[in-house]
């Protein structure tokens, strides 16, 4: 039930249209959206403490590695190794800064705790070369490094953590430690700690420090505390220790310094793409993709191999459901070139992944099959299992014959058993068809296949072609609950060879290609139905879901018009210029076209990927080269396009296909496309893609990586630049989050408070009790008459089921303590939180407000949650304009 979308290798991209050069720039990069400032993306991809058995004593027991640093942990002190991106005989590659442990007891040594499931694994050569089952940690402990003083090291987000703990009677100005080798260490005026190197630097956070007294937390001062003659010269060593303020002695006193390293892109110095992505039951993410960049820079961790095999390799990750923890990346491949294409993950957490690949058995990993020996042309399919632990292969193995063989799309049913469809030019000669759906090869420049392999991965239980005498394609295969399965793509065969069969339309349409749906049943033997999507331009399926009814959904690309493309229903039925994105619904029987519309602006956009969530809804993503003024934005991610050739886009479409409940861009100053869409039980889609913009555009946050690692000099392929995994929150808290476009499509409402649109997916601020909340509106009438502003406060965080209201639905409070409802209120007005104190907001809201932006406000609140949000009316547009704002969560602590 879980569908992805396509990535083709460079000679059937031409084929497909699934090229950046066919995607004509727009020419408007200077808007700016206030959405810039609100956060909107979570994009995770985290860390862990690798154990390094059989470490001699006095080396480094512990490896934490990022994109471009890596720590070594030993009983003696940290050292932190940099490296350089830059290509250049000449440039320096390494650099490594030592962080000591002054006067400390050299008897203690590092132990993990915390345990993860993650693991180390090599899978390169010979399965007796195979190094699996090495453990990690999400902390190391040092026990009574300094006299009743532990020194602990944790994972938090992108940030690793680390606090003296001072047990009662230890003391605090017995910790010293030195950092040697930095060209400078330098105390900011801020209190924070910035080591510089030839290679760049990193900063300790400015440190805080706490006890727990009666049951609240209470703060103590802390500060640096250089030695005096530390640094002074270049390349100095640099010793310090921490001023600690007054505090109780008799209890635990905790020092908390805070080193940031940066992890957010997924990418090496060179090319990546995330080419599809999948999320099990429990929330955790798995990408498949391609790389060309070397172990040195690329973010291996764990496996399943931390090798770089050739110039290209696939790679395939696993990330925690919490964004707490790495799994497992590494790659996949042997001497030739490989890409892993399609992923898919079962009940158990096995990834299945499929792709092709040039390598030879004698480098590539097979192991039990379904094929160990690589049967020719120049690439061939594989199907591979990760285990769920990532510490072996269950299988690896080739699908193919004497010709090239492509696998891109693949989906798993209960059993363990895997479909998996492409595209072969091998014949029946030398293709291992057997049962069906086709045994015989039809001709022109390939087929389509499907195969399943079964669940011991050993043999295919079927294979068989899709096909007429011209060109078809294979992309992406997804599975109803009988097990009959759906497969897309594009064919250039009419209805005089190619299989057609009750619909949803039997008829070639012409151009370039039509898009295809076929459904085949459960064994492999025949066609349920097959038909043609299209009109008389080009048309591409590149995505499937079957939703709870059984009824097909197919995402693709055409350049046909609303007079002969089969558009009815929504989400839009005019073609829009240049290539559309589209959705449609295939009923059960496959006969009819339920629901079908464009998703699209003048300029060039392609839909590469679907996924469906269990109430239908669809959820799309794709390029797109058309900016705001005529590509349907709505509510987010990002309302403004961000320049260069393409953004990444992603969109939910109501289940209906009348309308699209969100749509907005992911992208930065260069290219960007989407290739991969999943959607968890909460409603969040989790998107994977490539992008060539660094960080000072592209709207990282929190990791993978923070820093752009590419190596991007213009259009030279599907993917240019670094691979990137973003997840958006779902639809209620997009709702929250900003961007609730307003009637006549200006500028997006944006509530404020204390001037921030709150951080983190749950729009959260955070203000000490006693303090005060203003609250802040820049709604944008269009003239110089007032908008009428009313505020919602909540009593408590919003749930997923308190926003009741959808954009533009008005009539409905979105929350249950409207402050004013168009008369005003008589101050004070009083309410209690949810934890029992009684609050005052001060003056009343009124109705009509002057021009935006306006100001509410301070109004001093109690310890709890609250939710603020805002309803605005503005007078000033033509014929009047209704909005939501988003929402905003204020914890008081």
């Amino acid at each position: 039930m879980r569908t992805t979308g396509i990535m083709y290798p460079a000679r059937l991209i031409t084929a497909l249209f699934l090229t950046f050069a066919v995607l004509s720039p727009d020419g408007n990069t200077s808007e700016l959206s206030a959405s810039r400032d609100v956060e909107k993306l979570d994009c995770t991809l985290p860390l862990n403490f690798m154990e390094n058995p059989g470490a001699p004593e006095g080396e480094a027991a512990f490896t934490l590695i990022g994109s471009d640093k890596t720590l070594f942990f030993s009983g003696s002190g940290i050292a932190v190794a940099l490296s350089n991106r830059e290509k250049s005989e000449s440039a320096v590659r390494r650099w490594i800064v030592k962080l000591d442990f002054v006067n400390a007891d050299r008897n203690v040594h590092p132990r993990g705790d915390e345990r993860q499931s993650a693991v180390i694994s090599r899978f390169t050569g010979s399965r007796e070369k195979w190094e699996t089952g090495i453990a990690t940690f999400r902390r190391l402990v040092y026990r009574d490094l300094w006299a009743g003083i532990d020194l602990v090291f944790s994972i938090k987000g992108n940030r690793l953590k680390y606090d003296f703990v001072v047990k009662p009677g230890a003391d605090p100005s017995s910790i010293r430690l030195r950092y040697r080798g930095a060209e400078k260490v330098a105390l900011t005026k801020s209190g924070t700690l910035e080591i510089s190197t030839p290679l760049g630097g990193f900063e300790d956070g400015r440190p805080c420090a706490w006890q727990v007294l009666d049951g609240v937390k209470a703060g103590v001062s802390m500060a640096y505390a250089p030695c005096p003659g530390s640094g002074r010269s270049r390349f100095d060593d640099f010793e310090y220790g921490f001023d600690v303020g007054s505090y109780d002695p008799r209890k635990t006193l905790i020092l908390d310094p805070d080193m940031l390293i940066y992890c957010g892109y997924i990418g090496g110095d060179n090319n990546e793409g995330g080419l599809d992505i999948a999320v099990d039951d429990q929330g955790c993410a798995y990408i498949a993709g391609t790389t060309d960049s070397l172990e040195t820079t690329f973010p291996v961790c764990v496996g399943p191999d931390l090798t770089a095999n050739s110039s290209v390799d696939g790679f395939v990750a696993k990330i925690s459901a919490d964004g707490a923890a790495l799994l497992y990346c590494g790659y996949i491949g042997g001497s030739g070139e490989d890409c892993c294409c399609g992923i898919d993950v079962d009940s158990l957490g096995n990834a299945y992944v499929a792709g092709y690949t040039s390598s030879k058995e004698s480098s590539f990993p097979v192991t039990v099959g379904p094929d160990l020996t690589y049967n020719g042309g120049w690439h061939e399919a594989f199907v591979a299992r990760v285990d769920a632990t990532g510490t072996a292969l269950d299988y690896c193995g080739y699908i193919g014959g004497a010709s090239d063989d492509y696998g891109f799309g693949l989906a798993v049913d209960p059993g363990g058993t895997a479909r998996v469809v492409g595209s072969t030019w091998s014949d029946e000669a030398t293709f291992p068809v057997r049962t069906g759906p086709d045994l015989t090869y039809n001709g022109g420049p390939g087929d389509a296949f499907v195969a399943q392999v079964n669940a011991a991965g050993t043999l295919l239980d079927f294979c068989g072609y899709i096909g007429g005498a011209s060109e078809d394609l294979g992309a992406r295969i997804a599975l109803d609950q009988s097990g009959n399965a759906y497969v897309t793509s594009k064919t250039l065969s009419d209805a005089s060879t190619f299989p057609v069969n009750l619909g949803p339309d039997v008829s070639y349409n012409g151009g370039p290609g039509d898009a295809f749906v076929a459904c085949v049943d459960a064994q492999g033997t025949h066609l349920h139905y097959c038909g043609y999507i299209g009109g008389d331009g080009e048309d591409f399926g590149s995505a499937v879901a079957v939703d709870a009814d059984g009824s097909a959904v197919v995402a693709g690309s055409t350049d046909s018009d609303e007079t002969t493309f089969p558009d009815r229903v929504g989400p839009d039925l005019s073609c829009n210029g240049g290539f559309d994105g589209f959705a449609a619904r295939i009923s059960v029987d496959g006969t009819a076209v339920l629901h079908c519309g464009y998703i699209g602006g003048a300029n060039d956009d392609l839909a590469n990927c679907l996924a469906l969530d269990p109430d239908g809804n669809i959820y799309v993503t794709g390029q797109t080269a058309s900016d705001r003024s005529t590509f349907p934005v709505a509510v987010g991610p990002d309302l403004t396009h961000n320049g260069g050739l393409t953004d990444a886009f992603a969109a939910r479409i109501a289940s209906d296909g009348t309308k699209l409940d969100y749509c907005g861009y992911i992208g930065g100053a260069e290219e960007e496309s989407g290739y991969g869409i999943a959607v968890d039980a909460s409603g969040s889609a989790f998107v994977a893609g490539c992008t060539s913009s660094d960080e000072a555009s592209f709207p990282v946050r929190t990791g993978p990586d923070l820093s752009y690692n590419g190596d991007y000099s213009g259009p030279s392929g599907p993917w240019v630049g670094d691979a990137f995994a973003a997840r958006i929150p779902p639809f209620h808290v997009l709702l929250r989050a900003g961007n609730a476009n307003s009637g006549v499509g200006d500028a997006a409402d944006l509530l404020r408070v204390n001037g921030s649109a709150g951080e983190g997916p749950y729009r959260r601020v955070v203000i000490p009790t006693g303090g005060s909340v203003t609250v802040e509106m820049d709604a944008p009438p269009a003239g110089p008459a007032s908008a009428r502003f009313t505020l919602y406060v909540h009593l408590g965080e919003a749930g997923i089921d308190d926003v009741a209201v959808q954009p533009h639905d008005i009539g409905t409070a979105c929350f249950p303590t409207p402050l004013s409802n168009g008369v005003p209120w008589r101050p004070p007005i009083t309410a209690v939180n949810n934890i029992g104190w009684p609050w005052l907001l001060g003056d009343p809201v009124l109705a009509s407000m002057p021009p935006a932006p306006i100001a509410i406000g301070p109004w001093p609140l109690q310890p709890g949650f609250y939710t603020l949000q805002g309803f605005i009316e503005d007078g000033a547009a033509a014929g009047g304009t209704l909005s939501l704002t988003n929402a905003v969560v204020v914890e008081v602590k």
